[in-house]
């Protein structure tokens, strides 16, 4: 699921508590704008609140979709028939998005054209404080840099709200087809890799959080780590 990675450590120098996330979007603009600075003293921005990815993919789409829903809006009318994208509620999400960019300025230049590496990347660099991300944002973002100390650094909150409390996730699942020549062997296989034990590891290794509630919700061996 998507959620709203915090680096802990610019939140401080900004003067914000990382313990107190942002909970609304209005809440979101202010913390963005504070952390939107010129580090260096050239009378340039150097540090954005918001790492935006514009460009088009199901990266963008998985990170827009919060806004949208947030806001009361959706894709598509309930018949499923048409596009929803024109109703007040759409509108005023995409403006506020927008918004963000253009008249804010709390994205970096150029954000139509930034793909999840990008805003990752940026992250890595703390070029922005703040990104909508998933569960394995941590560990992609200390492959890029090490030095940062990602686990210790970022930290996840849920979505900011307007009217609802939403967010979006990646799903995927195992399936075994109708043709399988091994039907048997291959259920045998789908049990082991989705079992405690694999997903514990799975979890251990990629900081992915399980579908399964006995790993990600109640498990003492994820408490205690």
């Amino acid at each position: 699921a998507q959620v709203l990675v915090r680096n802990t450590e610019l939140f401080k120098e900004a003067g914000l508590d990382p313990a107190k996330p942002p909970k609304t979007w209005d809440e979101f603009l202010e913390y963005a704008q504070a952390l939107t600075v010129d580090k260096d003293g050239d009378f340039k921005v150097d540090q954005w609140g918001f790492g935006m990815i514009g460009a088009k993919s199901p990266g963008f789409e998985l990170r827009f979709s919060p806004f949208v829903w947030s806001f009361g809006g959706d894709y598509l009318t309930e018949d499923m028939k048409h596009s929803a994208l024109d109703t007040p509620e759409a509108v005023e999400a995409i403006s506020f998005f927008v918004s963000l960019y253009r008249e804010y300025g709390v994205a970096p230049p150029g954000a139509t054209a930034f793909g999840p590496f990008d805003v990752r990347t940026q992250l890595a660099q703390e070029k922005v404080a703040m990104n909508i991300g998933s569960g394995w944002t941590v560990p992609i973002v200390d492959s890029i840099n090490p030095d940062l100390g990602a686990s210790e650094v970022l930290e996840y909150s849920a979505v900011p709200v307007k009217r609802k409390a939403i967010t979006s996730a990646w799903l995927s699942a195992w399936i075994i087809s109708p043709n399988s020549k091994n039907p048997e062997e291959a259920w045998e296989w789908t049990k082991f890799i989705t079992s405690k034990e694999m997903e514990l590891k799975w979890f251990r290794d990629a900081s992915v959080l399980s579908a399964r509630q006995d790993v990600s919700g109640v498990s003492p061996e994820i408490l205690e780590d």
